[in-house]
Order: C-alpha cells, then sequence, then structure tokens
C-alpha cells in the first residue's frame, strides 16, 4: 500500500482592507466607512465642448458593505455638494498602506441598490463620484 501526500502553497497576496475618510467643506469631522472595493478611473485628457484645453476627468466607484445610511442618503440626494476626502487601501494582514486616493470636488453622478427576496439578502450598493482634483499617494494628477 501506498501512500501519496501532496502539499501545494499558493503565493498570496495582499489582503486589501479599504476605508473611505469623507467630509463636506462645512464639516469638521470625517465620516468614515469600509467598503467592499473601489475602482478610479483617471483620462489624462478630455474635452469639455467650452475647452480648448484638455483636461483630466476622474471617477471613482464604490461598493459599499452595508446600504446607506441616512448621512450618505443626503449627500446622494443633495449631489452638488461637495466631498473632500481619502481612500485609504491597507494591507489588511500587514496594516501597510498600498495606495491612498485623497480627493476634493467629489459629486454623485450615480448611485444603486439591488436587493433579493427570499430567506435572506444582499446588499452591495455601488456609486459612482466624479472628482475635481486627486491625489494617488500624495502625487497630484492634477
Amino acid at each position: 500500500m501506498m501512500n501519496l501526500s501532496i502539499s501545494y502553497a499558493q503565493e498570496t497576496g495582499p489582503i486589501p482592507d479599504i476605508v473611505i475618510r469623507m467630509k463636506t467643506p462645512d464639516e469638521k469631522e470625517y465620516h468614515e466607512y469600509h467598503l467592499q472595493s473601489v475602482d478610479y478611473f483617471y483620462i489624462r485628457e478630455t474635452y469639455d465642448k467650452n475647452d480648448t484645453i484638455p483636461k483630466p476627468d476622474v471617477s471613482i466607484t464604490l461598493t459599499w458593505s452595508t446600504i446607506a445610511d441616512e448621512y450618505l442618503l443626503r449627500w446622494i440626494s443633495q449631489s452638488t455638494t461637495e466631498m473632500r476626502g481619502e481612500i485609504l487601501i491597507n494591507d489588511k494582514n500587514s496594516g501597510e498602506l498600498i495606495r491612498k486616493l485623497t480627493f476634493s470636488g467629489g459629486r454623485v453622478y450615480s448611485y444603486n441598490e439591488s436587493f433579493s427576496g427570499g430567506y435572506s439578502y444582499s446588499a452591495s450598493p455601488q456609486m459612482s463620484i466624479n472628482v475635481r482634483e486627486i491625489r494617488f499617494n500624495n502625487i497630484a494628477m492634477y
């Protein structure tokens, strides 16, 4: 009789812990939320119909871990209110900072929630914002 044992080790990368801290220019305290995921899209040169010089455009999509609370719903409904804040992406195991996005002039341009009936429900609301200014790890993109 022969025993065969196979051992397999997979190298794993960092496990992200994503936090957003944000506030309006009038607020003193940041509101902090844990995110399920964050995607950002940076275009270096876009033209508006009134512009002769190209300007950058950045959109950020946030996937929340829970449904929106009253503070977020107010921001969504009053999307002319500009937010400023930072998104911190840390390695959950080491605490090391992977990426820091600092933004200002954030305005909501879309939001969706989806619920399914049954024994339990899952909700991963998504919000997309445009920002006027952004820094990646303290490097100004515009």
